[in-house]
């Protein structure tokens, strides 16, 4: 059963999954995914292609394209046309962070507990979103997949975030996402909480069976100490 508070007590890093957990997706990564798959394939995408990234939301963009096309050159065009269409929409409608996420970080900081935000956008893309949500001074760091860092559900993000914020032990790490791969990747990478929001669309039982310690509505109930 989800709980109604949480409460970040005994915690030295907190990562947070970007899109559908601190920022408010709209159905923008959907939208973005049908532009690509029109735009490269000359076709509407399927049904079992749409449910396949919906399964995998929080995954590397390049690795769910490459699952879908099984072509590496035609998954690359594919992910340039969604960070295209994701970074346009963004910057002709603007983007809002869900309730209470710079609030959060705030407080987070104020307490001397590192901040690092994860997502499986391009760096291009996380820095777009950072920079309009006017966050840069409120987080200590922000990672995404590269050649040398794997994406979701691989625990690299967290792990590197935690080398970087020089946690003492991994027991002290919180991870934050609303997809079964952010789950994945909070357990795969041993962090003390891993912790689920209900704002991405997947149920606390999937949350729960994919690694999740906690589940709960979302981030507005995660606080930092218990009053």
């Amino acid at each position: 059963m989800s709980v109604t508070n949480h409460y970040l007590d005994d915690v030295e890093l907190v990562c947070f999954d970007m899109a559908g957990t601190t920022v408010l997706d709209s159905g923008r990564v959907l939208d973005a995914f049908d532009r690509a798959i029109i735009e490269i394939t000359h076709r509407q995408p399927t049904h079992d292609e749409r449910n396949f990234v919906v399964h995998t939301m929080g995954q590397s963009k390049i690795e769910v394209f490459t699952a879908l096309l099984h072509d590496e050159s035609m998954a690359l065009q594919a992910t340039e046309a969604f960070e295209r269409h994701y970074e346009e929409a963004v910057q002709t409608s603007g983007v809002d962070e869900m309730q209470g996420a710079a609030n959060l970080f705030a407080q987070l900081r104020k307490a001397d507990i590192r901040v690092f935000l994860t997502t499986g956008f391009s760096a291009t893309t996380q820095e777009l979103l950072i920079d309009t949500l006017g966050w840069r001074s409120l987080i200590d760091g922000a990672l995404c997949p590269t050649e040398s860092l794997r994406g979701r559900p691989h625990p690299d993000m967290v792990l590197a975030a935690a080398l970087a914020a020089r946690v003492t032990s991994m027991a002290k790490v919180a991870s934050v996402g609303d997809t079964t791969m952010d789950a994945l990747s909070g357990k795969n990478a041993g962090a003390g909480s891993v912790i689920g929001v209900l704002t991405g669309g997947f149920t606390e039982q999937a949350l729960l069976r994919a690694g999740a310690t906690t589940v709960v509505a979302s981030i507005a109930d995660l606080t930092l100490t218990q009053e």
